[in-house]
């Protein structure tokens, strides 16, 4: 059993035609059990902020990411998991 609780927000640094910037964060909560109940009971806490922009290879995200005991990583993503073009639309 999954569950996963998302919201996020995205801020436009720069509106230019070449390379368009954006700045934002999210926050997430969820689990992955064998038992139903406990995937939001033992959930866990995450969030992340980051710097994007619309590249000519697709979307372009250079963040990180902060975890619940402290835990935290860099992550760099570049192209489209869901086919969409623009991370700014």
């Amino acid at each position: 059993h999954f569950g996963l609780a998302l919201a996020g927000y995205r801020y436009t640094l720069s509106d230019n035609q070449f390379l368009p910037l954006y700045v934002g964060t999210s926050v997430e909560y969820g689990n992955a059990t064998e038992l139903r109940g406990d995937v939001f009971s033992n959930g866990v806490l995450h969030g992340s902020v980051y710097l994007g922009a619309d590249s000519p290879l697709g979307p372009v995200y250079l963040g990180m990411g902060i975890g619940e005991d402290d835990r935290r990583k860099l992550f760099l993503r570049i192209g489209n998991i869901f086919g969409r073009t623009s991370i700014g639309r």
